[in-house]
């Protein structure tokens, strides 16, 4: 009889733990969060000061730059600049395609 009673406690505290999970995650009114684990938080924001590892992570995925690098190489790609050029070879000059 106390294997039938013992089962039956664990039985109800598993039912009211569940019950009391769904209820919980159900209550929030808030939107969506985006969660990004890493090994700290960014130092800054601005792509400008980011000397770290994770402020460059942050900022890569937040700002697009003119122009960046090809992966694996120092081959010059497109960003936004959609052209670029220099009038005297050692002055360069980039123009936005959304003009």
């Amino acid at each position: 009889m106390r294997t039938v009673s013992s089962r039956l406690a664990f039985l109800l505290v598993a039912v009211a733990a569940l019950v009391a999970v769904g209820a919980a995650g159900g209550a929030s009114k808030a939107g969506p969060t985006f969660v990004i684990a890493g090994a700290s938080d960014p130092t800054y924001l601005d792509p400008a000061l980011v000397s770290d590892g994770e402020s460059f992570r942050a900022t890569e995925q937040i700002f697009e730059s003119l122009v960046s690098l090809k992966p694996g190489t120092t081959l010059i790609r497109p960003g936004l600049a959609t052209k670029w050029g220099s009038k005297n070879g050692r002055t360069g000059r980039s123009t936005s395609g959304t003009g």
